[in-house]
């Protein structure tokens, strides 16, 4: 008999009576986490090359109760905004901790099923000799466009009179399918 109810508790674990009571939890789960994401007034002109959320508007992710729409293992985030074209999906914009806070893009389907996910930006920094922006403006879900500008030159000279100066600039450009896949497309150009 004891064998019996562990198989009943073990049946019941695994295969639940209400079947969409999982489906309304995480229902319940996708709606707060889109609370956290503040309507993105467009254009969008960002600084990314070592981007810092706004505070009065961003919304620290929480890992255990967002878990289900970040990727796994990306550790702190903080919403910046949700895109305002919500037809056939939810456009949302996040960003990541690393030594700057990476943005990303992620697309949702209307139950908050993950449909895509791509990373905006690239950060910088500067040393002798290296300089670099990453910036990006957002027109709409289908006109996402980061620029990423990369200079070398001699260390300990005066950058815009050597002769080795090297310049390249990296465009991307972002849209969003009817099926909410996120397409790209890159431009790379090297100035003399």
């Amino acid at each position: 008999m004891q064998g019996l109810k562990f198989s009943f508790l073990l049946f019941a674990l695994l295969f639940p009576l209400d079947r969409n009571l999982n489906e309304k939890t995480s229902t319940h789960k996708f709606k707060a986490f889109l609370k956290k994401f503040q309507p993105i007034s467009l254009p969008l002109r960002v600084n990314t090359s070592c981007y810092s959320p706004d505070t009065s508007t961003s919304v620290r992710l929480d890992p255990k109760t967002d878990s289900l729409f970040l990727e796994p293992n990306e550790g702190m985030a903080s919403s910046i905004g949700i895109l305002p074209d919500t037809s056939h999906c939810y456009v949302v914009i996040y960003c990541v901790a690393a030594n700057c806070w990476m943005p990303k893009l992620a697309v949702y389907s209307k139950k908050g099923i993950p449909l895509s996910r791509e990373q905006i930006a690239f950060a910088c920094g500067a040393d002798c000799g290296y300089e670099c922006s990453d910036s990006l403006v957002v027109n709409s879900i289908n006109d996402i466009t980061q620029t990423y500008v990369q200079e070398f030159y001699t260390c300990g000279s005066l950058k815009e009179k050597d002769k080795n100066r090297k310049k390249s600039v990296k465009i991307f450009n972002y849209s969003v399918d009817q099926n909410g896949m996120i397409n790209m497309t890159s431009k790379f150009t090297k100035v003399p």
